[in-house]
């Protein structure tokens, strides 16, 4: 008899090594042998063991991934290690750790001095050799290392970016400036006298615009513009930019050897506190020596500064200034501020019948005072024309005779009589608001520029830096050297505010 059962399922029993099969028919047989019942169990079971496997899965992924990343952004053989800022920017880029980073640009313009945009010729190589000393003996004391940023194809952006820029700070500058070229118009323009612009870099740049007609501009500008740079020399780019249809104009006209007009930008020493967001980009000045001067005919340094309260060389030059003064090269400072706005004649005529520099024949048969040199003027004319602002060295009438009866170059202009016209008084005092400048003298002091210069402080060439003055540290590839991250500054913090974190 069969043992059967009403009920019971008359499939046959599926052996184990089957259910031990993979895969789907593996899973079929085992079925296969159950009941309805236990097979959904079953099939309930399998599937929620896939689940599990599956975040499991994807769970490893997430770390493996995540690993990888890490070792990507941060390869093991990654190393810290620092460069000269120039030199980093030559080797990756002028705006190497901040690609397109913003230049701010105050006093943006559309238009250069001469309101054209000829300035645009100005975006390319030729900048550094149109802004160059036309005189062969002052090509090797230019430092034209700005300007030949705009001529390298990895400067695009920076072409794009730029624009020229006019500031009021500028446009006193530039009047200041003529000012003092007109002291030197008195006396029949010197050429034994250089002068050295160290103000900020766009003043600079103005008041070397201003003096170009009569003192040949070299420019000492040895660093490249970037994003974050502690200086900002993209102003400096941008002010020349401005005035370069005058540079040319000028150049083009000059046609006798004239004194240098050494133009430096005061923010290269620019206070920096390794700040997190900073690129590191200050660098020293370089000056002619003693030997080099004396060859350009040189006898007296005239340093100019922003104000009185500064009435000396900066600290990368003391040591040169020094040895100029040793060697009998007279160094003397005037500032800016001694030149102040006031009001003259536009013809200008006033001026002309009074004063006669030296040798210079008296206007409508004037004499000299007396033989003792005791100087007196004829009256200024009345009923004069439009009254226009114009700068002068204390007094539009005495600045030149102040003047160079201070400094003591040159013999001051002569103050003549006119016939038929009464005498003035003879001049008054130097008025004491005027800057002490003319009795200034370069001492030596200690600075972290000291006993750093190769080759001897008179040679003014090959200054050595300070440790950590003008570089910054980041991440290279041990294998080829290149810059890999912007996260590192000069002590680990360059980049950290844009890039994420804080600065130090």
């Amino acid at each position: 008899m069969s043992d059967e059962k009403p009920g019971d399922d008359p499939k046959p029993f599926v052996k184990q090594a089957d259910v031990r099969k993979p895969g789907v028919r593996g899973a079929r047989w085992f079925h296969e042998g159950m009941s309805p019942s236990a097979r959904a169990q079953a099939e309930t079971t399998r599937r929620g063991a896939m689940r599990k496997l599956a975040l499991l899965a994807g769970a490893g992924v997430l770390v493996g991934g995540g690993v990888g990343v890490y070792f990507a952004v941060r390869k093991p053989d990654d190393i810290e290690t620092s460069a000269d800022s120039l030199e980093l920017q030559k080797r990756e880029g002028w705006d190497v750790g901040d690609p397109g980073g913003p230049l701010e640009l105050s006093g943006e313009t559309a238009m250069d001095v001469e309101g054209t945009a000829s300035w645009q010729s100005g975006l390319d190589d030729s900048l550094a050799g149109t802004l160059a000393p036309s005189s062969v003996r002052l090509l090797p004391f230019q430092v034209p290392t700005l300007f030949q940023v705009l001529g390298l194809s990895q400067s695009v952006g920076l072409r794009s970016a730029l624009r020229p820029i006019h500031t009021s700070q500028m446009d006193q500058a530039f009047g200041r400036a003529g000012a003092l070229g007109e002291l030197f118009a008195a006396v029949e323009w010197p050429t034994d006298t250089a002068i050295v612009l160290d103000l900020p870099g766009p003043e600079a740049v103005a008041a070397a615009a201003a003096l170009a007609p009569h003192f040949e501009p070299v420019f000492v500008l040895d660093n490249w513009p970037h994003p974050l740079g502690v200086v900002p020399s993209h102003l400096t780019l941008a002010a020349a930019l401005y005035y370069l249809p005058t540079f040319r104009r000028t150049k083009s006209a000059r046609t006798r050897p004239d004194a240098p007009v050494f133009v430096l930008d005061r923010a290269r020493l620019a206070a920096y506190r390794d700040d997190g967001d900073k690129f590191d980009n200050r660098y020293t000045a370089r000056m002619p020596g003693a030997e080099a001067l004396r060859t350009l005919a040189i006898k007296h340094i005239l340093y100019v500064t922003p104000d009185d309260k500064q009435l000396g060389e900066l600290d990368d030059l003391n040591e040169e200034m020094v040895a100029l003064d040793r060697a009998g090269i007279d160094v003397k400072v005037v500032a800016m501020s001694d030149f102040q706005p006031g009001e003259s004649n536009d013809t200008g005529a006033a001026t002309t019948a009074l004063l006669a520099a030296p040798g210079r024949p008296a206007p409508d048969g004037g004499q000299a005072a007396t033989a003792a040199g005791a100087t007196v003027a004829a009256p200024v004319p009345t009923g004069t024309t439009t009254v226009v602002h114009h700068y002068h060295y204390g007094s539009p009438l005495w600045g030149s005779y102040w003047f160079w009866s201070a400094y003591a170059w040159h013999a001051p202009p002569r103050v003549i009589v006119v016939p038929g016209r009464a005498a003035p008084p003879p001049p008054p005092p130097r008025p004491s608001n005027l800057s002490s400048g003319h009795v200034f003298r370069p001492s030596p002091r200690p600075t972290v520029f000291s006993s750093r210069t190769v080759g001897g402080v008179a040679s003014g060439v090959g200054k050595q830096k300070p440790s950590g003055f003008g570089r910054v540290s980041y991440r290279a590839s041990a294998e080829t050297g290149r810059f890999t991250s912007p996260s590192l500054g000069r002590s680990g913090s360059f980049g950290r505010t844009r890039y994420g974190g804080t600065s130090a």
